[in-house]
């Protein structure tokens, strides 16, 4: 099972690692324009207005840290996904799943009712865990072409 904490500067040297190739920063940031990973740009993450990051561990001991996930407040009861990463090593594992799964739990816990997120065309693995957790594909996004909106309601 995986838990959520705090994502803070000192998980920077492992996206970074998560993250090595401008594709990689594309895939999960939607913009290979983040790429390389600096501290001033996950440092931006970090203090994002409405936005809370996550690090995701393995709920083991000692706790192993596997992944990255955003919930941005976008108004009254609803929330976007953002930048979800998973540890290259731990992928194919069903981690994924469990990951957005987690932050579906937080984003219920506080009120969110409507859930969207925006995924990169072409990821396969990702639209089939975002509809297996019930998300629906609704169109294309309108400032960022490459990518699909997807969303659910939270009961």
């Amino acid at each position: 099972m995986l838990v959520l904490r705090p994502f803070d500067s000192t998980d920077f040297p492992l996206m970074r690692a998560w993250a090595p190739t401008s594709g990689d920063v594309y895939l999960f940031a939607g913009s290979a324009r983040h790429w390389p990973l600096t501290d001033a740009t996950m440092t931006s993450w970090l203090t994002a207005p409405d936005t809370r990051a996550f690090t995701a561990e393995l709920d083991a001991d000692p706790r192993v840290p596997i992944g990255h996930i955003e919930l941005v407040s976008t108004g009254e009861g609803a929330a976007r996904i953002a930048r979800v990463l998973l540890d290259p090593a731990q992928r194919g594992r069903g981690h994924g799943k469990h990951l957005v799964t987690a932050a579906m739990d937080a984003a219920r816990a506080t009120g969110v009712r409507r859930l969207a997120l925006n995924v990169v065309d072409g990821n396969a693995a990702a639209i089939g865990t975002y509809r297996s957790l019930g998300f629906v594909e609704r169109g294309r996004h309108p400032e960022h072409p490459d990518m699909t909106t997807m969303e659910t309601v939270l009961d």
